[in-house]
């Protein structure tokens, strides 16, 4: 592992780190990375809800199996996108609000 600008940076497969021999850009790695250290500082002060309890109101919206979890955050706020797939084989999709647990949307 390397620091790049405060970020961690991992060797994975082709990816390079700064300073590393290999060909391939490090952003992808080095923006992964730094997302899923916000999502978990954001956790960690409370900005956010564990995503079990998510899982639980997703599913209570839509029944089925969670094929797909996805967490942004956009305009200040912090949103799960929840991808269901139901019992009659139909894709829905529930936004969450990782805070409030509230329901944003439903398609």
């Amino acid at each position: 592992m390397s620091v790049d600008g405060g970020y961690p940076c991992y060797h994975v497969q082709n990816v390079r780190c700064p300073g590393s021999r290999r060909d391939a850009s490090h952003s992808t790695v080095r923006a992964a990375t730094r997302g899923e250290d916000e999502a978990r500082w954001a956790l960690e002060r409370g900005d956010i809800r564990p995503l079990s309890q998510i899982l639980d109101v997703a599913r209570k919206i839509v029944p089925g199996d969670v094929v797909k979890v996805s967490l942004g955050h956009n305009e200040g706020r912090w949103t799960y996108q929840i991808r269901i797939l139901t019992e009659k084989g139909e894709r829905k999709e529930v936004e969450i609000d990782a805070s409030s647990l509230s329901v944003l949307e439903v398609n």
